[in-house]
């Protein structure tokens, strides 16, 4: 397996986007009174504390807001900026995206921690979006209105590093998205029928993919792997073994290398849909050669039969 490194920009990095497709400013330019912004503002970062809200409808060159915390009112009034092109929001329950729709400009749209919408239908209809990352929406599993929005470029959808991950139904909506070139699924419970990645196989303009292993299984991964080139997939850790100078390997010809007579393996996975997760396993050296042996095997299998389903026309589902 290859492990890639990539240049992330540092706003990308910022607020954990796992590709750099986005171009938030760094800056932050906070006013504890609104009615003292420069009506040629183009960045603005909000907090719940800040009064006179009325003034953001003078605001005709503003772009970009960064807000967290905010009441319902507030939101209100922020999605009246019809000149917004960027938008991160932080830390906010119950909240009503119905306004959103008339940001007609809005193109990058980052929500963390974010919850209370039971549909993304509103979000999906904005004509000009190219990037969306949605971090620990727990109150919606139902992703599918994402396919109406066919401009998107940029999709990550994440649990963070929470306890209790956000649940995913579907990923069939993928293969709608004619646009996609960069994808993020991670640390989600995502309950799909095999295979999950479906309908990424659609997705011609794909570049690059990342997917957290834990939230999927061995024969998941396999189905990546068989549609999608590795040189496309980012850091896709399947499993590593850590030898006595706690080296990392990816596969069971590099962890042959490594030394000590116990070492540890932490696949990450699901063996199967209905199994449960294959967690970190302190082991003889000869016992985990044999899991990670399993494990190579089962993906190997998997990945061959899918790709000779395909190049036959058959479907994946009856092998």
């Amino acid at each position: 397996m290859t492990w890639f490194t990539n240049n992330y920009s540092d706003e990308s990095q910022r607020f954990g986007s796992p590709f750099g497709h986005w171009s938030f400013c760094e800056d932050e330019n906070y006013f504890d009174d609104l009615a003292n912004v420069p009506r040629d503002a183009a960045v603005l970062s909000l907090r719940p504390t800040d009064c006179n809200w009325d003034a953001l409808a003078s605001l005709d060159a503003l772009e970009e807001v960064t807000a967290a915390g905010l009441t319902k009112p507030q939101l209100k009034c922020l999605l009246g900026v019809k000149t917004l092109k960027r938008l991160r929001l932080w830390n906010m329950r119950q909240v009503d995206f119905t306004g959103i729709r008339q940001l007609d400009r809005l193109e990058e749209l980052a929500l963390f921690n974010v919850s209370g919408p039971k549909s993304l239908v509103d979000i999906a209809a904005l004509p000009a979006l190219r990037s969306l990352l949605i971090e620990n929406m727990r109150s919606l599993d139902d992703w599918s209105a994402l396919s109406a929005a066919r401009g998107l470029q940029c999709l990550c959808i994440s649990g963070g590093f929470v306890e209790v991950r956000p649940k995913v139904s579907s990923l069939a909506f993928l293969g709608d998205l004619d646009a996609l070139r960069h994808l993020h699924v991670g640390y989600v419970n995502c309950t799909a029928a095999w295979p999950v990645f479906e309908g990424l196989a659609r997705c011609a303009a794909i570049e690059s993919v990342h997917v957290n292993s834990s939230s999927f299984s061995v024969d998941d991964m396999a189905y990546l792997d068989a549609i999608i080139p590795e040189e496309k997939q980012l850091e896709k850790r399947r499993h590593f073994v850590g030898g006595e100078d706690r080296q990392i390997a990816t596969t069971l010809e590099a962890a042959k290398q490594l030394s000590g007579d116990r070492l540890e393996w932490e696949p990450r996975v699901k063996w199967q849909k209905d199994q449960p997760y294959t967690r970190r396993g302190p082991g003889k050296r000869d016992d985990v050669f044999a899991k990670l042996a399993a494990f190579e095997d089962r993906l190997h299998t998997v990945r061959d039969r899918v790709k000779q389903a395909l190049a036959a026309g058959q479907s994946v589902r009856e092998i």
